[in-house]
């Protein structure tokens, strides 16, 4: 059975996002997302991070509480992970989330260096909170953290102020029918076998490119959308006009 993953980034996270961090997952705060956690109720399991965009003390943590340099997570890996414990909404203290400090200057974001640590802990199931809105470069690369772990098996989605975007893999996928745009772009290269159905305008079989926005601003015809692709990687975007 899947144990859902929750990464919880430095955005102001609403608290009607509370609803996308299932029962039982597994909470990984990276920097300033431990505050979002604080703010929310929500206990961190993990917090990662140099912690350059959190104000607060850092946690003394438990476990290992340094890092050791490998070939593992561009030049960083920390310690062997420990048994899961799960998420749960704080209604008094918490326990002290394990810890894992990273050098200040080092190739991975901090939200990435949490990705690759949810696929080192065998999570295949990520919804990333907190990391979309904002500086447009922050939120740009939150899409490469999603195709990185599209890429190694996992589910995956973000959610932000008036959009939810998932990564795709090949094989089939169903999206419910809600308010507001569903966008499709090719995601790292070029999508073939790209079949849309339940929309306003359908594909059948068609080749995306990184290059050409066919995917722009579609709609519902539906209760149900699915998208189907063969092969390469697909972003779908659900966008909420508001931005709500």
């Amino acid at each position: 059975m899947t144990t859902p993953c929750v990464i919880v980034a430095a955005r102001p996270v609403p608290r009607e996002h509370l609803r996308h961090v299932p029962a039982g997952a597994f909470v990984i705060a990276a920097d300033g997302g431990l505050a979002q956690c604080a703010a929310l109720g929500l206990r961190a399991n993990l917090a990662v991070g140099d912690f350059d965009s959190f104000a607060g003390p850092v946690p003394e943590g438990t476990g290992a509480n340094t890092f050791r340099t490998a070939p593992e997570h561009n030049g960083v890996c920390p310690p062997e992970a420990p048994e899961r414990p799960t998420a749960a909404i704080l209604t008094g203290r918490a326990p002290a989330p394990e810890v894992i400090r990273l050098p200040a200057e080092k190739n991975d974001t901090d939200l990435m260096f949490a990705a690759r640590e949810a696929l080192r802990r065998g999570f295949d199931d990520v919804t990333v909170l907190g990391a979309l809105g904002g500086r447009f470069d922050h939120s740009f690369a939150a899409l490469t953290v999603l195709l990185h772990l599209a890429q190694n098996g996992c589910a995956c989605r973000a959610v932000g102020p008036g959009c939810e975007v998932a990564c795709l893999a090949p094989g089939s996928h169903r999206f419910t029918r809600q308010a507001g745009y569903l966008s499709v772009f090719a995601a790292g290269g070029t999508a073939r076998g790209v079949t849309l159905g339940g929309v306003k305008y359908p594909l059948d079989k068609a080749a995306l490119t990184p290059d050409f926005p066919l995917g722009t601003s579609n709609e519902f015809a539906a209760d149900e959308a699915f998208v189907s692709l063969t092969e390469g990687y697909l972003y779908v975007m659900r966008v909420v006009e508001d931005g709500t």
